[in-house]
């Protein structure tokens, strides 16, 4: 080769041509998939559909837990309603029974009922709201006062009392069995468990 010839340019390996940026111009960038703000009022709009993406995953959260694993306390009203109405039953039972064997049912049917009551609307209390007296009163049965009366009247109050109670511990029964099977809170099936146990053991005394 002559001394004075210019040796052309050598290319990389691969063909590429190294002045291929000045022919082809700048990068071009890659559009963002997320919007984004150059003035303060799109960065503003930007936070606030941030903010209220969370917001709104937050909620749908919350609504999913409380549903799953909430406790609803309607059910837990109707079984406070009967006990409202056999405690009623056992004032009415106080008051005219004459044999021991039904005076004993009596009593021990009270004594149960009351401590289950007080537990119950404690439960329901906490979870929501206490029970107005009115509320639980709406299970009385004005019907079951007027066979009582008649049973007294022909001098059969004691077995028409323990049938009473015996009728009214087995819709009580059905009642916790169906609010068991309702509720997801585990904290309300020992509740009602232990209630069923008890209504289980006053039905098996009543002869």
């Amino acid at each position: 080769m002559p001394p004075n010839q210019q040796v052309p340019p050598s290319f990389p390996s691969d063909g590429q041509n190294p002045y291929d940026f000045i022919l082809q111009g700048p990068p071009k960038q890659k559009r963002s998939i997320l919007p984004t703000g150059n003035s303060p009022k799109q960065r503003a709009t930007l936070f606030m559909s941030l903010v209220g993406g969370v917001l709104l995953l937050f909620i749908i959260i919350m609504v999913l837990i409380f549903s799953s694993g909430g406790s609803s306390t309607k059910g837990l009203i109707k079984v406070a309603q009967d006990q409202t109405e056999i405690l009623r039953i056992t004032e009415i039972g106080t008051r005219y029974v004459r044999g021991s064997d039904a005076a004993a049912i009596n009593e021990n049917t009270k004594l149960t009922l009351t401590t289950a009551q007080a537990e119950t609307v404690a439960y329901i209390t906490k979870h929501n709201k206490k029970p107005s007296s009115k509320t639980l009163a709406l299970g009385a049965n004005k019907a079951t006062d007027q066979a009582l009366n008649t049973a007294n009247s022909a001098g059969q109050f004691d077995d028409a009392l323990k049938s009473t109670l015996k009728t009214q511990l087995t819709g009580y029964q059905s009642d916790l069995s169906t609010e068991y099977k309702a509720t997801n809170s585990k904290s309300e099936k020992v509740l009602l468990k232990k209630l069923y146990d008890q209504a289980t053991l006053l039905i098996k005394t009543i002869q």
